[in-house]
Parts: structure tokens; sequence; C-alpha cells
């Protein structure tokens, strides 16, 4: 599957209030949706709002989720290495941001969570 129709079903399967939780977490609730990211040189990149604390809200642009994107459909997955490698300044100020992303992709029916990795639903060899 693209990119772009990921996307799309991103689009469609997450609203405010959706949850995307790990099993370790309990304030992640969509806040906002299409909204303009500025933080970390995101330039109004359009994306989400994600409580992390009582006080604390991270960004989660769409240019972020494509990126991870290509890392959840390789035979590798998508993890907490591959966040710090492309996001080291985002995983240095909250950590959260590498499961805030993939449970993104698990509300959106794209990915599952098998220890603290997340791999594509479409790559049944690494799902099973």
């Amino acid at each position: 599957m693209e990119w772009v129709d990921a996307k799309t079903i991103i689009k469609i399967k997450i609203s405010i209030s959706t949850d995307v939780n790990s099993p370790k977490s309990s304030y992640r609730i969509i806040s906002a949706i299409d909204t303009k990211c500025y933080k970390y040189d995101y330039h109004g990149d359009l994306g989400f709002i994600v409580p992390i604390g009582a006080s604390v809200d991270i960004q989660i642009p769409f240019s972020m989720l494509k990126k991870c994107y290509e890392a959840l459909k390789s035979d590798s997955g998508y993890d907490g290495k591959y966040f710090r490698e492309h996001y080291s300044k985002q995983a240095s100020d909250h950590p959260c941001h590498v499961h805030t992303v993939g449970q993104i992709f698990v509300a959106a029916d794209l990915a599952v969570m098998k220890n603290n990795k997340y791999y594509f639903i479409g790559n049944r060899d690494v799902v099973q």
C-alpha cells in the first residue's frame, strides 16, 4: 500500500477522541486533527495534537507519519531505534513520540504491535 492510500485511511479512521495509548500510557487521546504543526521546524505541516500528560501535548505531522510508514512497511518494522535515528530531537524531548506514532498506525488498522515494534498488517510474514 502506498503512502497516499495509508494517509487516506488514517484521515478516515483517526478523529478527535481516538485513543492512541500504548499498554503503558493513559493520556494519549487525539485532541486535534488537521492542525498546522510548527514545532521542530515542521513548517506548518498538517497533523495531530496528542496529549502525553496532564499539561503536555506533542505534534505529530503527516510528514513524520509518512517517513515512519516507510519503516513500518519494511520487514524490520517501525520502532524506537528508527524514530531516534530520524527524529532525535523529538525523541530526546519526549520519547513517547515513538509509541504515539505507532499507535496511530494501530488505531488506523494499518499495524500491529509485537515486542515493542510495529509491523504493517499487510506484511503477513512478519506479523504472524
